[in-house]
């Protein structure tokens, strides 16, 4: 008799959906690729519709692709871009002598 000690692939497809719906949409791409089984569970429009509805509530963009997981990749690859621009702003400000009236005042 053989035993399978691959636990991951026993687990039920509820189960992995539940353990999935905590990953960034990112990461969600990134387990999709692992295997067959991990692709069918993770492009369920159920893991990916709420992200996508909580951002169409921010009006953080405003198009929709043809999938709820394309939406969801092309919303956090926009705010990921967003947030390298503004560190990226946040380096060059630090990096500038700062103006007068930042430094101490020295009473003689």
């Amino acid at each position: 008799m053989q035993v399978n000690h691959n636990y991951f692939e026993n687990l039920p497809d509820e189960v992995l959906l539940h353990i999935f719906q905590y990953l960034t949409p990112i990461e969600l791409d990134r387990v999709s690729k692992v295997s067959q089984r991990c692709f069918d569970v993770a492009n369920t429009d159920s893991l990916w519709q709420p992200y996508v509805s909580r951002c169409l509530k921010l009006e953080l963009h405003s198009w929709f692709t043809d999938s709820w997981k394309g939406t969801a990749l092309e919303i956090a690859k926009e705010s990921y871009q967003r947030k390298k621009e503004i560190d990226d702003r946040n380096k060059i400000k630090a990096l500038l002598p700062l103006p007068p009236y930042h430094y101490p005042s020295i009473e003689l």
